[in-house]
């Protein structure tokens, strides 16, 4: 026999776009929005440090800049 609970979550979207780029998260809505935009300020930081604007605009794929975010 199986037992199966079910768990409802209520989840909170949230984005910035700058320069033709959004960066965007999902979290439970009771996480602070300080936080949430504090963290997608510090993402947008330093994708843009990763990639040049040209390389940007340039992508002509939605994963053409994939290997942001994989360690080094």
């Amino acid at each position: 026999m199986i037992k199966a609970r079910h768990f409802y979550i209520v989840i909170f979207f949230s984005f910035v776009k700058a320069l033709g780029v959004c960066f965007m998260t999902v979290c439970e809505r009771a996480y602070p929005a300080v936080l949430v935009f504090s963290f997608i300020e510090e993402l947008q930081r330093e994708f843009m440090v990763t990639f040049q604007s040209r390389e940007v605009q340039q992508a002509k794929r939605p994963y053409s800049l994939i290997e942001f975010g994989k360690p080094p």
